[in-house]
Protein backbone atom coordinates (compact mmCIF):
# COMPACT_ATOMS: atom_id res chain seq x y z
CA UNK A 1 0.00 0.00 0.00
CA UNK A 2 1.50 3.31 -1.06
CA UNK A 3 1.85 6.04 1.60
CA UNK A 4 0.74 9.38 1.11
CA UNK A 5 3.60 11.90 2.18
CA UNK A 6 2.94 15.35 0.76
CA UNK A 7 2.00 18.12 2.12
CA UNK A 8 -0.84 19.91 0.68
CA UNK A 9 -0.21 22.25 -2.02
CA UNK A 10 -1.51 26.06 -1.37
CA UNK A 11 -3.68 27.69 -4.72
CA UNK A 12 -0.57 30.11 -4.90
CA UNK A 13 3.00 28.63 -4.94
CA UNK A 14 4.22 31.98 -3.67
CA UNK A 15 1.49 32.31 -0.75
CA UNK A 16 2.89 28.53 0.50
CA UNK A 17 6.35 29.63 0.56
CA UNK A 18 5.44 33.14 2.37
CA UNK A 19 3.32 30.81 5.09
CA UNK A 20 6.26 28.63 5.09
CA UNK A 21 9.09 31.41 5.74
CA UNK A 22 6.43 32.65 8.22
CA UNK A 23 6.21 29.40 10.09
CA UNK A 24 10.06 29.13 10.25
CA UNK A 25 10.27 32.82 11.63
CA UNK A 26 7.74 31.80 14.45
CA UNK A 27 9.80 28.38 15.21
CA UNK A 28 12.87 30.27 15.93
CA UNK A 29 16.02 28.72 14.68
CA UNK A 30 13.87 25.03 13.90
CA UNK A 31 16.74 22.45 13.10
CA UNK A 32 14.08 19.78 13.50
CA UNK A 33 11.10 20.85 11.42
CA UNK A 34 9.89 17.95 9.18
CA UNK A 35 7.89 19.99 5.97
CA UNK A 36 6.67 17.73 3.08
CA UNK A 37 6.98 19.83 -0.48
CA UNK A 38 4.65 18.69 -2.78
CA UNK A 39 6.88 15.66 -5.11
CA UNK A 40 6.71 16.00 -8.57
CA UNK A 41 8.53 13.54 -10.53
CA UNK A 42 9.21 15.46 -13.27
CA UNK A 43 10.47 18.15 -11.48
CA UNK A 44 14.00 19.38 -11.70
CA UNK A 45 15.75 19.17 -7.92
CA UNK A 46 16.60 22.76 -6.60
CA UNK A 47 20.49 21.87 -7.02
CA UNK A 48 22.42 19.11 -8.01
CA UNK A 49 23.53 16.63 -5.37
CA UNK A 50 26.82 16.07 -5.96
CA UNK A 51 28.57 12.64 -4.34
CA UNK A 52 31.32 13.59 -1.75
CA UNK A 53 34.82 12.42 -2.76
CA UNK A 54 37.53 10.74 -0.32
CA UNK A 55 39.21 13.38 -0.13
CA UNK A 56 36.07 15.88 1.19
CA UNK A 57 35.26 13.21 3.47
CA UNK A 58 38.33 13.21 5.19
CA UNK A 59 38.43 17.13 5.21
CA UNK A 60 34.41 16.86 6.64
CA UNK A 61 36.04 14.40 10.09
CA UNK A 62 39.09 16.65 10.04
CA UNK A 63 43.10 15.67 11.42
CA UNK A 64 42.62 13.26 13.84
CA UNK A 65 46.17 12.53 14.74
CA UNK A 66 46.63 14.36 17.66
CA UNK A 67 43.88 12.90 19.34
CA UNK A 68 43.76 9.60 21.63
CA UNK A 69 44.34 6.49 19.64
CA UNK A 70 40.71 5.04 21.07
CA UNK A 71 39.10 8.64 19.32
CA UNK A 72 41.12 7.67 15.80
CA UNK A 73 39.98 4.88 15.75
CA UNK A 74 36.20 5.39 16.41
CA UNK A 75 36.18 8.70 13.93
CA UNK A 76 38.54 7.02 10.95
CA UNK A 77 36.70 6.56 7.52
CA UNK A 78 36.72 2.82 6.81
CA UNK A 79 34.72 0.44 5.08
CA UNK A 80 32.29 -0.13 7.65
CA UNK A 81 31.05 3.69 6.51
CA UNK A 82 29.13 4.08 3.38
CA UNK A 83 29.50 6.80 1.32
CA UNK A 84 25.58 8.88 0.65
CA UNK A 85 24.09 7.20 -2.13
CA UNK A 86 22.64 9.99 -5.04
CA UNK A 87 19.49 11.01 -4.02
CA UNK A 88 16.04 9.54 -6.15
CA UNK A 89 13.51 12.36 -7.28
CA UNK A 90 11.34 11.90 -4.57
CA UNK A 91 13.96 11.68 -1.75
CA UNK A 92 15.07 14.67 0.65
CA UNK A 93 18.23 15.86 -0.82
CA UNK A 94 16.40 15.76 -4.58
CA UNK A 95 14.05 18.32 -2.97
CA UNK A 96 16.47 20.65 -0.35
CA UNK A 97 19.55 22.07 -0.52
CA UNK A 98 21.46 21.39 2.32
CA UNK A 99 25.20 23.10 2.74
CA UNK A 100 27.29 20.39 4.31
CA UNK A 101 28.76 20.58 7.59
CA UNK A 102 32.26 19.58 8.82
CA UNK A 103 33.34 18.86 11.66
CA UNK A 104 35.42 22.30 11.82
CA UNK A 105 32.29 23.94 10.67
CA UNK A 106 30.16 22.59 13.42
CA UNK A 107 32.78 23.67 16.05
CA UNK A 108 32.48 27.10 14.83
CA UNK A 109 28.40 27.48 15.17
CA UNK A 110 27.01 28.79 18.45
CA UNK A 111 25.20 25.79 19.42
CA UNK A 112 23.60 24.25 22.60
CA UNK A 113 25.69 22.25 24.62
CA UNK A 114 25.68 20.38 27.65
CA UNK A 115 26.82 21.56 31.14
CA UNK A 116 27.05 20.04 34.60
CA UNK A 117 24.07 21.91 35.34
CA UNK A 118 21.73 21.20 32.70
CA UNK A 119 22.48 17.65 30.82
CA UNK A 120 19.36 15.68 31.10
CA UNK A 121 17.52 15.19 27.75
CA UNK A 122 13.79 14.38 28.79
CA UNK A 123 11.03 12.70 26.95
CA UNK A 124 7.70 14.47 27.34
CA UNK A 125 5.07 12.25 26.53
CA UNK A 126 1.82 13.64 24.74
CA UNK A 127 -1.47 11.98 25.08
CA UNK A 128 -1.69 8.32 25.42
CA UNK A 129 0.43 5.55 24.91
CA UNK A 130 -1.16 1.79 25.08
CA UNK A 131 0.42 -0.55 25.49
CA UNK A 132 1.69 -3.01 22.71
CA UNK A 133 -0.09 -0.60 20.35
CA UNK A 134 3.03 2.17 20.13
CA UNK A 135 6.85 1.84 20.96
CA UNK A 136 7.67 1.02 24.86
CA UNK A 137 8.49 4.09 26.47
CA UNK A 138 11.56 2.48 28.43
CA UNK A 139 12.80 1.25 25.09
CA UNK A 140 13.13 5.24 23.71
CA UNK A 141 14.48 6.03 27.05
CA UNK A 142 17.04 2.77 26.86
CA UNK A 143 18.05 3.85 22.96
CA UNK A 144 18.33 7.37 23.67
CA UNK A 145 20.49 7.13 26.71
CA UNK A 146 22.81 4.43 24.97
CA UNK A 147 22.43 6.94 21.92
CA UNK A 148 23.65 10.21 23.14
CA UNK A 149 25.87 9.26 26.78
CA UNK A 150 23.42 11.34 28.50
CA UNK A 151 20.87 10.76 31.75
CA UNK A 152 17.17 10.55 29.84
CA UNK A 153 14.17 10.81 31.64
CA UNK A 154 10.98 10.71 31.54
CA UNK A 155 8.61 13.45 32.12
CA UNK A 156 4.71 13.21 33.17
CA UNK A 157 2.58 13.37 30.44
CA UNK A 158 0.50 16.11 28.57
CA UNK A 159 -3.33 15.28 27.68
CA UNK A 160 -3.80 16.41 24.38
CA UNK A 161 -7.95 16.13 24.00
CA UNK A 162 -8.86 18.01 26.92
CA UNK A 163 -6.41 20.43 26.52
CA UNK A 164 -7.54 23.58 25.70
CA UNK A 165 -4.65 25.56 24.74
CA UNK A 166 -3.84 22.90 22.01
CA UNK A 167 -5.60 23.21 18.80
CA UNK A 168 -7.19 20.58 17.22
CA UNK A 169 -8.62 19.65 14.02
CA UNK A 170 -10.45 16.31 11.92
CA UNK A 171 -10.29 15.46 8.68
CA UNK A 172 -10.65 12.72 6.28
CA UNK A 173 -7.95 10.17 6.62
CA UNK A 174 -6.31 8.40 4.00
CA UNK A 175 -9.03 5.03 3.80
CA UNK A 176 -11.96 7.52 4.28
CA UNK A 177 -11.86 7.69 8.12
CA UNK A 178 -11.80 10.99 10.52
CA UNK A 179 -8.18 11.93 11.53
CA UNK A 180 -7.89 14.03 14.60
CA UNK A 181 -4.74 16.53 14.26
CA UNK A 182 -2.98 18.37 16.81
CA UNK A 183 -1.00 22.09 16.46
CA UNK A 184 2.28 21.21 16.76
CA UNK A 185 3.13 24.98 17.16
CA UNK A 186 0.26 24.94 19.84
CA UNK A 187 2.12 22.01 21.41
CA UNK A 188 5.47 23.66 21.32
CA UNK A 189 4.17 26.52 23.18
CA UNK A 190 2.82 23.79 25.40
CA UNK A 191 6.11 22.53 26.18
CA UNK A 192 7.66 25.45 27.33
CA UNK A 193 5.96 25.34 30.53
CA UNK A 194 7.50 21.79 30.80
CA UNK A 195 11.43 22.04 30.86
CA UNK A 196 13.44 21.39 33.97
CA UNK A 197 16.32 23.33 35.24
CA UNK A 198 18.54 20.69 34.53
CA UNK A 199 17.32 20.04 31.03
CA UNK A 200 19.69 20.11 28.12
CA UNK A 201 16.39 19.49 25.61
CA UNK A 202 13.03 18.16 26.05
CA UNK A 203 11.45 16.32 23.48
CA UNK A 204 7.56 15.67 23.20
CA UNK A 205 6.69 12.13 21.72
CA UNK A 206 2.99 11.40 20.80
CA UNK A 207 1.12 8.61 19.24
CA UNK A 208 -1.21 11.27 17.68
CA UNK A 209 -0.99 13.51 14.19
CA UNK A 210 0.76 16.68 13.82
CA UNK A 211 -0.13 19.22 11.71
CA UNK A 212 1.79 22.75 11.33
CA UNK A 213 -0.81 24.94 10.49
CA UNK A 214 -4.39 24.66 7.90
CA UNK A 215 -2.91 24.45 4.41
CA UNK A 216 -0.70 21.55 5.49
CA UNK A 217 -1.66 18.24 5.23
CA UNK A 218 0.22 16.85 8.03
CA UNK A 219 4.03 17.10 9.57
CA UNK A 220 6.45 14.42 11.33
CA UNK A 221 7.64 16.76 13.78
CA UNK A 222 8.55 20.08 14.74
CA UNK A 223 11.85 21.36 17.03
CA UNK A 224 12.55 25.28 18.33
CA UNK A 225 16.72 24.84 18.27
CA UNK A 226 16.95 28.01 20.91
CA UNK A 227 14.02 27.03 23.15
CA UNK A 228 15.25 23.08 23.11
CA UNK A 229 12.01 21.83 22.75
CA UNK A 230 10.34 19.54 20.01
CA UNK A 231 7.06 17.48 19.01
CA UNK A 232 7.60 14.21 17.18
CA UNK A 233 4.37 11.83 16.04
CA UNK A 234 4.97 8.54 16.04
CA UNK A 235 1.48 8.25 14.17
CA UNK A 236 2.45 7.32 10.66
CA UNK A 237 4.93 4.53 11.52
CA UNK A 238 2.37 2.74 13.34
CA UNK A 239 1.21 -0.66 11.49
CA UNK A 240 -2.61 0.94 11.65
CA UNK A 241 -1.95 3.78 9.95
CA UNK A 242 -0.06 1.61 7.38
CA UNK A 243 -2.62 -1.11 6.84
CA UNK A 244 -1.21 -3.86 8.22
CA UNK A 245 -1.23 -5.90 11.64
CA UNK A 246 0.39 -5.69 15.03
CA UNK A 247 2.73 -8.24 15.33
CA UNK A 248 6.52 -8.99 16.38
CA UNK A 249 7.70 -8.22 12.89
CA UNK A 250 5.87 -4.66 12.48
CA UNK A 251 6.07 -4.04 16.53
CA UNK A 252 9.78 -4.20 15.92
CA UNK A 253 10.24 -2.03 12.88
CA UNK A 254 8.09 0.61 14.40
CA UNK A 255 10.48 0.60 17.37
CA UNK A 256 13.47 1.06 14.97
CA UNK A 257 11.48 3.96 13.51
CA UNK A 258 10.58 5.68 16.49
CA UNK A 259 14.04 5.02 17.74
CA UNK A 260 15.21 7.02 14.85
CA UNK A 261 13.46 9.98 14.55
CA UNK A 262 14.05 10.20 18.43
CA UNK A 263 17.96 10.49 18.09
CA UNK A 264 17.77 12.11 14.89
CA UNK A 265 15.43 15.40 16.06
CA UNK A 266 17.95 15.06 19.43
CA UNK A 267 20.74 15.38 17.49
CA UNK A 268 19.51 18.57 16.00
CA UNK A 269 19.18 20.17 19.41
CA UNK A 270 23.30 19.27 19.34
CA UNK A 271 23.26 21.82 16.16
CA UNK A 272 24.30 18.80 14.13
CA UNK A 273 22.22 19.58 10.86
CA UNK A 274 21.84 17.10 7.84
CA UNK A 275 25.10 14.39 7.18
CA UNK A 276 25.71 14.51 3.13
CA UNK A 277 28.88 12.75 3.54
CA UNK A 278 27.46 8.79 4.24
CA UNK A 279 24.71 6.97 4.73
CA UNK A 280 23.68 8.12 8.79
CA UNK A 281 21.32 8.43 11.12
CA UNK A 282 21.52 12.02 10.74
CA UNK A 283 20.72 11.78 6.65
CA UNK A 284 17.43 13.82 6.33
CA UNK A 285 14.51 11.32 4.96
CA UNK A 286 11.68 12.83 2.46
CA UNK A 287 9.65 9.27 3.11
CA UNK A 288 9.12 5.98 5.18
CA UNK A 289 10.81 4.01 2.49
CA UNK A 290 14.40 6.45 2.47
CA UNK A 291 13.70 7.08 6.24
CA UNK A 292 13.82 3.27 6.80
CA UNK A 293 17.24 2.62 4.24
CA UNK A 294 19.08 4.50 6.68
CA UNK A 295 21.07 2.86 9.33
CA UNK A 296 20.41 3.65 13.01
CA UNK A 297 24.24 4.25 13.76
CA UNK A 298 26.16 7.91 13.10
CA UNK A 299 29.05 8.31 10.35
CA UNK A 300 31.92 9.46 11.42
CA UNK A 301 31.94 12.82 11.26
CA UNK A 302 28.08 13.09 12.86
CA UNK A 303 30.13 10.83 15.95
CA UNK A 304 32.89 13.46 16.06
CA UNK A 305 30.64 15.84 16.27
CA UNK A 306 28.15 14.83 18.60
CA UNK A 307 31.36 13.28 20.76
CA UNK A 308 32.63 16.93 21.17
CA UNK A 309 29.46 17.74 23.30
CA UNK A 310 28.88 15.01 25.23
CA UNK A 311 31.63 13.46 25.95
CA UNK A 312 30.86 9.74 26.10
CA UNK A 313 32.79 6.84 26.61
CA UNK A 314 33.06 5.35 22.72
CA UNK A 315 33.41 1.82 24.13
CA UNK A 316 31.00 2.10 26.29
CA UNK A 317 28.34 3.76 24.11
CA UNK A 318 28.92 1.16 21.75
CA UNK A 319 28.64 -1.34 24.25
CA UNK A 320 25.55 -0.25 25.35
CA UNK A 321 24.30 0.13 21.57
CA UNK A 322 25.13 -3.64 21.21
CA UNK A 323 23.05 -4.59 23.93
CA UNK A 324 19.87 -3.01 23.25
CA UNK A 325 20.04 -4.20 19.34
CA UNK A 326 20.46 -7.73 20.55
CA UNK A 327 17.99 -7.29 22.69
CA UNK A 328 15.48 -5.98 20.26
CA UNK A 329 16.53 -8.15 17.42
CA UNK A 330 18.11 -5.36 15.06
CA UNK A 331 20.80 -7.65 14.31
CA UNK A 332 22.22 -5.80 11.57
CA UNK A 333 23.04 -3.16 13.53
CA UNK A 334 23.88 -5.60 16.15
CA UNK A 335 26.85 -7.17 13.79
CA UNK A 336 27.70 -3.54 12.78
CA UNK A 337 28.52 -1.72 16.37
CA UNK A 338 30.16 -5.48 17.03
CA UNK A 339 32.75 -4.81 13.87
CA UNK A 340 33.38 -1.56 15.46
CA UNK A 341 34.03 -2.90 18.52
CA UNK A 342 36.71 -5.18 16.98
CA UNK A 343 37.69 -1.49 15.26
CA UNK A 344 38.15 0.12 18.70
CA UNK A 345 40.61 -2.65 19.97
CA UNK A 346 38.22 -4.41 22.56
CA UNK A 347 35.65 -7.06 22.33
CA UNK A 348 31.87 -6.99 23.40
Amino acid sequence: MQQDFTSRRSSSHQVQCARRDALRRLLGASLGAWWLPHVSHGQSAPALFRIPTREQQLAAVGPLDKLPLVEQRAFEITDDFQTIRAPKPADWLAQHKERRQTFESFQRTPRNIPSSIANTIYVLPLGAFIEGKGPALTDLQEFAGAYFGLPVKMLPGIPLESNKAITRRTRDGTRDEELVQYLSTDILKAMLGHVPKDAFCVIGITMEDLYPEESWNFVFGQATYADRVGVFSFKRYSPEFNGEEWNDETRRRMLRRSCHVLVHETGHMFGITHCTWFECIMCGSNHLGESDSRPMHACPVCLRKLHSSAKFDLVARYRKLLTFHEKHGFTDEAAWVQKRLQRLGTSH
